[in-house]
């Protein structure tokens, strides 16, 4: 969800404030080394004897230099640096000297959260104060639960990710159901040219239907093609003071990844309500790799997935699936075949 605050600065201080939070209590842990086996439930006892005054008037060995500090923070920030002291005892590696934390919002942090506005408390340097923030994204579903946010900021945009849980009613497992007739998707990932292999089976283990999520070379060669660039330039950025250099090619291969994610999943959902309403189909292949008439298998441009033949249907992008531009992706000839089909005018070439 995209989160618009009213004091944007109010964001930026409570983030630091948290990261202070985690990194003291971080570097307390690793001076005791005595806790690293301990369980986090321990580990997180014993660190607030050490930093907490106790109802009996016990005084704490090492105060928090920053004061009070809300309990749910307080533990979060306690679980990320436990975590960080056993991950790097198990990998037996170096301990990192500072740790990127986000703020989680946990109860009695946020309130009235909507799918268009929620209340944070934020540290505007001095207290903790409500502050009405507006959300924009998808609505909520009715049936979900929600949980505690989490902040993350991107360039300029602040962003509140927001986990959301839904009870499943159907618990059977997935030899209970195709014992009772359901089909089911079998989805095989692959680091070849074909991201994902999807295979639909009956109760009896039959083949029914087969679908191939192509497109690995050619995100592997755009990929490769950012890696280069950021070699090249990597020489003229190694004296400036920019905090993030070559920012805009690790931006491009992040967004790189997660439009080929977005691919492959919307390929297999499609597949899915493709198949739902069918009780029986026999195993198909995908069209291209059905011969043409002279035995030939048709060809296809990886980066693109268009086709070579001007009269088939070319592969439709998910926004022009959506809204209707099916011929957009055709040649010019193919366009003018297509439209003497459907008995349409052919519209006169003017010479400029």
């Amino acid at each position: 969800m995209r989160l618009f605050c009213p004091e944007p600065i109010w964001l930026d201080r409570t983030e630091e404030y948290f990261q202070n939070v985690v990194e003291f209590y971080y570097h307390l842990l690793r001076q005791h080394e005595e806790l690293w086996s301990s369980s986090l439930f321990d580990i997180q006892r014993s660190l607030e004897l050490l930093t907490l005054a106790g109802r009996d008037g016990r005084q704490p060995t090492n105060p928090l230099p920053m004061g009070k500090v809300p309990v749910y923070l307080r533990r979060a920030a306690i679980n990320k640096a436990s975590a960080t002291v056993k991950s790097t005892q198990e990998l037996q590696s170096g301990f990192p000297e500072k740790l990127g934390a986000k703020v989680t919002f946990f109860k009695g942090m946020y309130s009235d959260l909507t799918d268009r506005s929620i209340c944070l408390k934020l540290w505007n340097g001095e207290k903790w104060i409500w502050t009405d923030c507006k959300l924009k994204g998808r609505p909520f579903p009715q049936d979900g639960q929600l949980m505690s946010p989490t902040l993350v900021k991107e360039g300029r945009r602040y962003l509140l990710n927001i986990p959301m849980k839904q009870e499943n009613s159907d618990a059977r497992t997935a030899k209970e159901r195709m014992a009772e007739g359901t089909n089911l998707c079998s989805v095989r990932f692959t680091n070849t040219d074909i991201f994902a292999v999807c295979c639909i089976l009956d109760e009896q283990g039959n083949q029914l239907a087969v679908h191939t999520c192509r497109g690995g070379d050619a995100y592997r060669h755009r990929c490769k093609l950012l890696e280069t660039r950021i070699q090249k330039s990597r020489p003229n950025t190694v004296g400036d003071n920019s905090p993030q250099p070559n920012r805009k090619y690790y931006m491009h291969l992040k967004n790189l990844s997660e439009h080929y994610a977005h691919q492959v999943s919307r390929e297999i959902l499609e597949l899915l309500q493709r198949e739902s309403g069918r009780n029986h189909c026999p195993p198909r292949l995908r069209p291209e790799l059905h011969p043409d008439g002279n035995g030939k298998k048709r060809q296809f441009f990886p980066a693109s997935l268009k086709q070579q033949d001007p009269d088939q249907p070319a592969v439709q992008s998910l926004g022009r699936r959506n809204s209707g531009a099916g011929n957009q992706n055709r040649r010019p000839e193919g366009q003018m075949r297509h439209l003497r089909r459907q008995g349409s005018p052919e519209r006169k070439r003017i010479p400029l």
